[in-house]
């Protein structure tokens, strides 16, 4: 009396579907402190270079280097204006490439010499959690405090 189903067949059914094991949540592999300075929200979404996010996300943009939101492909974070919250972070997997975003790097993160350069790009746009330089040889926060 199952016109359609595979008799007591049930899960060895042909054409049955079953599904495949579950994935695990990612662990992050760093955790970081972030606080949105700016009056609007700030979303970011999964696969986004963390450390090219929105200038006015202040956390360790160094730290966060070559690295994503810890959360499922196409979901994405939010931050309130004036809000803090803490992230995970997990390495970008594959060939470690990032183009577009906000420019800051346009090449593989593992160039000798990327990391350095995308910092002082960071710095010379404003971005905060970065140093910015004053002057020879001495550098300040992005509050303009001593490092």
């Amino acid at each position: 009396s199952d016109p359609i189903g595979g008799g007591g067949l049930g899960p060895d059914a042909p054409g049955a579907l079953r599904p495949g094991p579950a994935h695990p949540e990612t662990e992050p592999a760093l955790t970081l402190p972030v606080r949105n300075t700016a009056t609007v929200p700030v979303s970011v979404t999964s696969h986004f270079h963390f450390f090219e996010v929105n200038p006015r996300l202040d956390f360790d943009r160094a730290a966060a280097y070559g690295m994503r939101l810890a959360i499922p492909a196409g979901a994405s974070f939010r931050f309130d204006p004036g809000g803090a919250a803490e992230v995970g972070l997990v390495p970008i997997g594959g060939a470690r490439v990032a183009i577009g975003f906000a420019g800051l790097v346009d090449g593989p993160l593992d160039a000798p010499g990327a990391k350095e350069e995308a910092l002082r790009r960071a710095a010379a746009c404003g971005y905060l959690g970065v140093p910015h330089e004053r002057g020879a040889g001495e550098k300040t926060d992005e509050k303009g405090g001593d490092n």
